[in-house]
């Protein structure tokens, strides 16, 4: 019974987060979500999705190293909405690179920008997908064979957030 029970609670966490996904994504493409820019701590937003995601982390055994300098300054942004890119960007990390067993969170200042990255040691993307991995529901063939849950939305959500801040998401894969 305990078995079942911590399946149909994962089972219950990923269709929620779908469900606020989709959600999220409708609101953004109608132009109901509106964001709301504030001053927001870079370390202090990492941490966050990091503790949010640690059972996962944990489970998946998965070692994360930060780099976030003390002094970088905040980033004006919607917290909520920073969040959820950042929530994304790990959680893909977490599922996509869980064999490489490593997820490394970097933050420099660049002229008058800050510069995120998430990076993991998994499977890659093919190079054909670059591009269309932030196209809405897209599923690159390697991930559906695999049989790797998920809609397809993560990342068009993470584009549409990042640019409605005026930045911008590029991917880079070996």
């Amino acid at each position: 019974v305990r078995k079942y029970g911590a399946l149909v609670r994962s089972e219950g966490r990923r269709l929620t987060e779908m469900v606020e996904q989709i959600l999220e994504y409708a609101g953004i493409h109608s132009g109901q979500r509106t964001f709301t820019p504030a001053p927001v701590r870079v370390d202090g937003l990492i941490d966050g999705v990091l503790r949010a995601s640690g059972t996962l982390i944990d489970a998946a055994q998965i070692a994360v190293d930060v780099d976030i300098p003390a002094d970088l300054p905040a980033v004006n942004g919607d917290e909520a909405a920073l969040a959820r890119v950042f929530q994304n960007l790990v959680g893909n990390a977490i599922k996509y690179g869980a064999e490489g067993r490593w997820i490394g969170i970097t933050a420099r200042r660049s002229d008058r920008q800050v510069r995120i990255s998430v990076s993991d040691r998994g499977i890659g993307i093919a190079p054909a997908d670059h591009e269309r991995i932030f196209d809405p529901f897209y599923r690159a063939a390697d991930v559906v064979s695999a049989q790797v849950q998920g809609a397809g939305l993560g990342l068009s959500l993470v584009r549409r957030i990042v640019e409605a801040h005026g930045g911008r998401i590029v991917v880079k894969s070996a």
